[in-house]
């Protein structure tokens, strides 16, 4: 009885630790979204700066023109054309800040697909650990083995945090995706040591959100 009650305490856990790693993986999707999204809105910015420089580049082609027909349009044709002049170079530097960031949101997007993927990874490991788990279940309350009760340690140490290695898992940082207890996280946060223990990203205390695990009876 005491095999079981371990065996469905530990299914609890690892369904928690697989319903967050689907939240997290929804976040991602979302900012992948988001950045498609963003991209998008750059790329009609480029075009509209690019449909507005050749614009400027027809009214100066007339500036130039009337300055041939009449010399006493000469000066105003010739503001003009320096009018023309500046807004055409502005045109060409918004265009430049605008493919900029067209490049960095693509980067961006690359690395939240990249995580996405990394979290839907381990979610399909924990999956199937999980339906292994269970359908070993009952052989393990009827007869307890060595490695059964090893496999579950180590379940039940997935979700202790790996910090302290006492309180469980109950904060995650949404910028990259690991999980540690909130007294590690508010300690290192009130040293100003800013950077994941997991992989050395900076986050601050608005990466900081709790993570729910439920516990079976």
């Amino acid at each position: 009885m005491q095999d079981r009650l371990r065996h469905d305490r530990s299914t609890s856990l690892l369904t928690a630790e697989l319903e967050a790693l689907r939240e997290r993986t929804a976040a991602a999707e979302r900012l992948v979204e988001r950045d498609a999204e963003h991209k998008a809105a750059l790329e009609k910015e480029l075009r509209t700066a690019r449909d507005t420089a050749s614009k400027q580049e027809e009214a100066q082609r007339h500036a130039a023109a009337s300055l041939d027909r009449a010399q006493a349009q000469a000066l105003e044709a010739s503001r003009e054309a320096q009018q023309a002049s500046a807004a055409l170079q502005a045109e060409a530097d918004r265009a430049r800040r605008a493919g900029e960031r067209e490049r960095q949101s693509a980067g961006d997007a690359a690395e939240a697909q990249k995580k996405a993927k990394e979290a839907e990874q381990v979610r399909d490991t924990l999956e199937r650990k999980l339906k292994r788990l269970e359908r070993s279940g009952a052989g393990a309350a009827a007869e307890p083995r060595g490695g059964s009760n090893e496999q579950l340690d180590y379940y039940r140490s997935m979700v202790k945090c790996p910090l302290c290695k006492n309180s469980n898992k109950d904060t995650v940082i949404t910028k990259c995706g690991h999980a540690f207890c909130r007294d590690c996280i508010d300690s290192r946060l009130s040293l100003r040591e800013r950077k994941c223990p997991g992989c050395s990203q900076v986050f601050d205390k608005s990466y900081v959100k709790d993570l729910w695990l439920e516990y079976g009876a």
